[in-house]
């Protein structure tokens, strides 16, 4: 990625449009496969951090965005999200559960948090989702933990702020 200038943007503008593509195929014909939802929460996370650090990424991934309409958070996203840290309590060491907390507490507080944290949280959720559906532990909650990445792709935009 550092040995183009254009490189990083069109990494991510090529994951969010794969992410974008999964979103409708992944709803209209595997709504129930976790590791395809989880394949498309990691280019979505992916976007995120490099968005975080290439400007030029963030602005064609912006534009990219428009093509969606960012949704609010339902109460019954941010009741997900509230659970978020219960829910891998266990499946989490003490220092991982406590950033957890502090980026559920952040996600909650503010309409837009912070595209680091976002990113965090996604990263996080989704890592965790993809070692449960490895090792075939507790797929309810490996399937819980996808959802909750995927509905957090519709509630901000990508680039744009």
């Amino acid at each position: 990625l550092d040995s183009d200038a254009k490189g990083a943007s069109l990494v991510a503008t090529a994951f969010y449009d794969a992410c974008l593509s999964l979103t409708t195929n992944i709803g209209d014909r595997y709504p129930e496969v976790t590791s395809l939802v989880n394949l498309k929460n990691a280019l979505y996370a992916a976007v995120e951090e490099i968005c975080e650090l290439d400007e030029l990424a963030r602005k064609r991934c912006a534009r990219l965005a428009k093509l969606q309409t960012a949704r609010p958070m339902t109460p019954e996203d941010r009741a997900l999200v509230a659970e978020a840290s219960e829910m891998v309590g266990d499946d989490v060491n003490e220092e991982a559960r406590e950033i957890i907390e502090s980026d559920v507490e952040r996600i909650l507080s503010t309409p837009t948090p912070p595209r680091s944290i976002r990113a965090r949280f996604a990263n996080w959720m989704t890592t965790i989702s993809l070692w449960l559906d490895k090792a075939e532990k507790t797929d309810k909650k490996a399937k819980w933990l996808s959802d909750l990445v995927s509905r957090m792709q519709r509630w901000w935009p990508t680039g744009g702020e």
